[in-house]
């Protein structure tokens, strides 16, 4: 989306969830700007969906996106929500606990530990009431181990710089992780929200909510429930949030209401033209006839009938 030169974006986004404001405003009108912002930002819940239920629900928020204008921002908000961020040498240590050495995956250990606990059992040192670790990221893959799910409060971070990069990087997340499932977008804006709704390949787009609460139908009127299909593309049978309306069995009685024709009267005629080629002609073309009836047909023979059949219903699979 083209931006007025002398304006001011700002824009929030998490896995796949995304907040986008762009006032037309100068870029030195910084606090009226941020209190803009705030009432979104604050409302943003990654870090309360992280922890509910130390975050093992399949639709618990993942990894945040955050524009590179709001990265300040949004980075205190999750902070004063009780996030703590984790770099370095410290970032090599939490890896080492959470990620099973035989595998690569997450280790079984650590699944549904609080924060503290499992900062503790990486040795770092954070307060007692730390609800969620986040971790900065670049890639996305196995190259980054934060960058799946990790069925624990521990956020991956990434910060891109504009919406439209923020989507490219929510499809990758996506499509290693969580393709079909869930997204939240945080944004005023209908026409960013719109094209997160087109463009993103899940089947649940949550706006200004929660991810882990949002998509179970707490706070947004979906079917509530905690079995939440992916689709054909998480290669499942089904999209919806699976309900106890899916267990029920219903038993239908169906009336004829238009009967069925053709079938009895198209097997007659068909008889009736093999009937005639069978006899028609001398006993040479007969005995060629039959012998061509008993041969397999060639590609040629199936696309010449097709044609006459065709033809003679003024159609043609040239057209179709």
């Amino acid at each position: 989306m083209d931006m007025n030169p002398g304006a001011a974006r700002e824009d929030f986004y998490r896995d796949g969830g995304y907040f986008r404001k762009n006032p037309t405003l100068h870029e030195e009108d910084t606090e009226w700007k941020f209190e803009m912002i705030r009432p979104l930002v604050g409302r943003f819940a990654a870090v309360a969906g992280k922890s509910f239920d130390n975050g093992v629900l399949c639709s618990a928020e993942n990894s945040v996106l955050c524009d590179a204008p709001v990265d300040a921002e949004a980075r205190r908000e999750l902070k004063r929500q009780g996030a703590v961020f984790v770099a370095g040498d410290a970032r090599d240590a939490l890896q080492l606990v959470m990620q099973d050495s035989r595998t690569g995956g997450i280790s079984h250990a650590i699944i549904g530990l609080p924060a503290a606990e499992i900062a503790a059992r990486a040795g770092l040192d954070v307060p007692e009431d730390t609800r969620a670790l986040v971790v900065e990221c670049q890639a996305v893959g196995r190259e980054e181990f934060f960058s799946r799910e990790k069925l624990s409060p521990v956020l991956a971070y990434y910060v891109e710089d504009g919406w439209e990069k923020c989507c490219e990087r929510s499809i990758e997340l996506l499509q290693y992780g969580g393709v079909g499932h869930s997204l939240v977008i945080h944004s005023r804006d209908e026409h960013v929200i719109m094209r997160f709704f087109e463009e993103k390949p899940a089947f649940r787009i949550l706006v200004n909510t929660m991810a882990a609460m949002g998509a179970t139908g707490y706070t947004t009127g979906l079917a509530p429930a905690m079995t939440l299909g992916p689709g054909t593309l998480g290669g499942s049978s089904t999209s919806d949030n699976i309900s106890a309306l899916h267990l029920i069995n219903v038993k239908r009685l169906a009336y004829e209401i238009r009967a069925f024709r053709g079938s009895d009267q198209a097997a007659g005629k068909l008889r009736d033209a093999e009937l005639r080629v069978a006899t028609s002609g001398t006993e040479g073309q007969r005995a060629e006839k039959a012998k061509a009836a008993a041969a397999p047909l060639s590609a040629e023979d199936v696309r010449a009938i097709v044609e006459e059949f065709l033809g003679a219903r003024q159609l043609s699979h040239r057209g179709t």
